[in-house]
Parts: C-alpha cells; structure tokens; sequence
C-alpha cells in the first residue's frame, strides 16, 4: 500500500473554490483502479488544501497521477492558485490501516 501526498495553495478565504476542486476530483480520483480511499482536507482561512490517498500500488498510484495531475492543474491554473504547481509525495506505508 501506498500514500500519496498532494498539496497546493489558492490563497486565503477560498473555501468555495476549494469546494469545485474537491466536488469534481474527489470522485475522480475514486474511480481510478487501485483507489483504497481519498480524504480531502484544507484551512479556507489561509487557503491551504490537499488530497490523501492510499493507493494499492505505486503503480496504480502513478498511472492515476497521469490522470489526476492535469486536472488538477488545470483548476489550479482557472483559481489562479499560488504555489501552483501542486506538490506531490509517493510514500509507502509502514504501518497501520
């Protein structure tokens, strides 16, 4: 099992945009073979936002990043989000679930 990280920044008081991504990439990301779970999270406050998903495999990890990472970055670049591009870290799980 697998950990996948993901971070970007929209800037303060932009919950409701947040809320666009999450409605349209949260089901997306769902669907993708090897999805074991997504939680969404965020601070509309300082607009801080991101994603955690555990993933079956790094493969299947990656080949939905291939998927997800455009169209996240295309809302990035509609919410003229700063700190765009988003960051992305890949860890495996030691323990726990």
């Amino acid at each position: 099992m697998n950990y996948r990280l993901v971070r970007f920044e929209l800037g303060p008081d932009t919950l409701s945009s947040a809320e666009t991504i999450f409605d349209d990439l949260v089901p997306a990301i769902k669907s993708q073979d090897g999805c074991h779970s997504v939680v969404a999270f965020g601070d509309g406050a300082t607009g801080k936002y991101g994603f955690a998903v555990i993933w079956e495999s790094e493969q299947a990890s990656e080949a939905a990043k291939m998927v997800i990472g455009p169209k996240l970055s295309k809302h990035l670049a509609d919410h003229n989000a700063s700190g765009y591009p988003f960051s992305s870290e890949l860890l495996a799980i030691l323990a726990g679930m």
